[in-house]
């Protein structure tokens, strides 16, 4: 996801016929994602001066809109029985299994991958809720620290996922160390 500065810079300059590289120099940014910046500008059909007269809230919206285009139709996975499923597996738990599961349940549903990122951050709440208080408030400084919250899944995934086969009180102790150091960088507290 791009900023108002970089969206309007993009499709400027593609309108002015700048090649695809100088674009990506200069913003560094994808050829994909200029593609999809200059589709869904196309598809708004609004001029660039409509785009310069909106906030800039509304103009990254409209190129980054909340809801998922490309996803909308496919059904999310119930995370409270995931986390219910994956509690239950204990140690052993594999959450490639409960996607089989889902999979069977909704052959058009969601990738391997795609499942493995599609959880919200009540979900990694829950789970670190395993690990008690202090884990708890990482996750969720960990969550709160980036602009948008899916950009930090993956760090709770990581920092949950290294857990699996430590002592719950070694980890507690671990997340009770970082919640006092008011550090919530995922690496520092992998090491604790």
């Amino acid at each position: 996801m791009h900023d108002y500065n970089t969206i309007l810079g993009v499709i400027e300059l593609r309108l002015s016929k700048v090649s695809y590289d100088a674009v990506q120099k200069r913003y560094r940014i994808g050829r994909s994602g200029i593609a999809l910046i200059m589709n869904r500008y196309k598809d708004s059909g609004l001029s660039l001066d409509d785009l310069r007269q909106m906030p800039a809230s509304k103009v990254v919206d409209l190129i980054y809109p909340k809801e998922n285009l490309r996803h909308k139709d496919i059904p999310l996975p119930d995370f409270e029985k995931i986390h219910e499923q994956m509690i239950q597996m204990g140690k052993h738990a594999d959450l490639s299994f409960l996607w089989i599961d889902y999979k069977k349940e909704h052959p058009n549903g969601y990738q391997l991958a795609q499942f493995y990122n599609a959880h919200d951050g009540a979900y990694y709440r829950r789970w670190a809720s395993v690990y008690g208080e202090s884990m708890v408030t990482l996750i969720d400084r960990i969550l709160r620290s980036s602009k948008h919250e899916e950009q930090a899944y993956n760090s709770c995934a990581g920092v949950l996922h290294s857990c699996k086969d430590v002592p719950h009180r070694l980890v507690q102790e671990a997340a009770e160390k970082c919640v006092e150091a008011k550090e919530c960088i995922a690496k520092l507290c992998l090491r604790l």
